[in-house]
């Protein structure tokens, strides 16, 4: 198996994959509200995390 190695490539297999379920958006955001509260985060962060989060949701289904 090859490995992705551009931007563009990573986004044709995110493409790919299945819609993000609404339970997973749910918990995503609470733990996103959550961090955001104890730590402060910056949005650039929080953004960060969910496009990460989010990926790993739909890759999962």
């Amino acid at each position: 198996m090859a490995l992705v190695s551009t931007p563009a490539e990573r986004r044709q297999l995110v493409q790919q994959l299945p819609e993000l379920r609404a339970d997973d958006s749910v918990r995503i955001q609470r733990f996103l509200d959550a961090i955001w509260a104890e730590n402060g985060l910056a949005r650039a962060t929080l953004d960060s995390y969910r496009r990460d989060l989010e990926g790993l949701a739909r890759w999962m289904d």
